[in-house]
């Protein structure tokens, strides 16, 4: 989803140079385009040394130069660069996505669209595969690219090791909303990189699950589809105050059925941070893949309850203060919650009694979903 717009300030970007199919070096800086097979080519570019390699997979129509980019709104470091410094890492231009001005072109070869996330799953596998890129993986997936990871993970479950989902599209999204409310979705997501959606949730639910692995699940929680974005008149008129709260529900219950796929896993909502988490708030995605990164290297199968991540190495327990700033930011864009999606909820969603980390630099609640080692 990109209603937020694209960010519009570009750090680090490269060149891609044309490269034959070859082993490409496991250290060091690589810029270009891999052979594929088939007549194609995608761009890669991968930096640092270590053990896993962590697999960065945009969102829909970000290309890689997403990871490296800052905005005037969030300033500083950025995730790509700073993941190269404890662990070898990749990022990769799919076919129809632009840059962060919005207007270079993938730096891929193009392919017919629509496609769906079982495609993007197997162009991702062919690359690793071409470019010699060395295993176990953890992948990263932003939005559309939560369902690339997942179905990467469940196919080759032998060669990658952990997951980070970053507000992940979930394919129970549709499952709160309407038949005219999937087509508005379906009309703010068409270009770039226009996705069949329905497929691509019928490719996920027919997948085998994925193993036990340590997972990371982060979720916005800030709407993109404010009060002000909608009366800026930017968006097309199907996009009302009722659309904007549906989607909010169907969002959040969404993730949360997301997260519950990984017991053992750990479920953070990033309260003061809209669906480019990776943006507004860096520190938590590197975070979360650092301590991901960490369990794979340690030989663990998932991450423990509460057990020593770095998300919370600069948390204080504050559980009244916490809770009273997620009422403020968990708001829908046009007042008090919805009712259909009160704070309070039942089936494991946040609770008066949950104890919710405040950090220095951004205030985020843990989930209690981990329950095995």
């Amino acid at each position: 989803m990109n209603a937020r717009g694209l960010p519009t300030v570009l750090t680090g970007a490269i060149l891609a140079l044309a490269m034959p199919a070859q082993a490409l070096p496991a250290t060091g800086d690589f810029a270009g385009l891999v052979d594929i097979g088939h007549n194609r080519k995608i761009y890669l570019e991968c930096s640092g040394q270590g053990s896993p390699t962590v697999v960065l997979i945009s969102g829909k129509g970000n290309r890689a130069d997403t990871w490296s980019t800052a905005t005037p709104d969030a300033p500083g470091q950025t995730v790509f660069p700073i993941i190269a410094k404890f662990t070898r890492v990749c990022a990769y231009d799919r076919p129809g996505t632009v840059g962060g001005l919005a207007s270079e072109p993938s730096r891929s070869d193009p392919v017919p669209l629509p496609v769906t996330a079982a495609a993007g799953a197997a162009d991702l596998q062919a690359l690793l595969t071409a470019a010699t890129a060395p295993g176990p993986y953890v992948l990263v997936g932003h939005s559309m690219g939560g369902l690339i990871a997942r179905l990467v993970a469940s196919e080759h479950g032998d060669e990658v090791a952990g997951l980070v989902l970053e507000d992940a599209l979930s394919e129970d999204l549709y499952s709160g909303l309407t038949a005219d409310q999937r087509a508005v979705f379906e009309k703010l997501n068409g270009a770039p990189e226009n996705y069949d959606n329905v497929r691509s949730f019928e490719e996920i639910r027919a997948a085998p699950p994925v193993r036990q692995m340590p997972v990371v699940v982060l979720t916005a929680g800030l709407p993109q589809l404010t009060a002000e974005v909608i009366a800026s008149g930017r968006l097309p008129p199907e996009v009302t105050p009722a659309f904007a709260d549906a989607l909010w529900a169907a969002q959040m219950q969404a993730q949360d059925d997301l997260a519950a796929l990984f017991p053992g896993g750990a479920h953070i909502i990033v309260a003061i941070s809209t669906h480019y988490i990776h943006v507004d708030r860096p520190q938590v995605v590197i975070d979360a893949i650092r301590d991901v990164v960490d369990a794979v290297r340690a030989g663990k199968s998932s991450l423990r309850r509460w057990g020593g991540l770095r998300l919370w190495a600069s948390s204080v327990i504050i559980g009244t203060l916490a809770r009273n700033a997620m009422s403020r930011s968990a708001r829908t864009p046009y007042g008090n919650l919805a009712a259909d999606i009160p704070l309070h909820r039942k089936r494991g969603r946040i609770r008066p009694s949950t104890i919710c980390p405040v950090g220095l630099a951004v205030l985020f609640c843990r989930k209690s979903l981990m329950t095995s080692s």
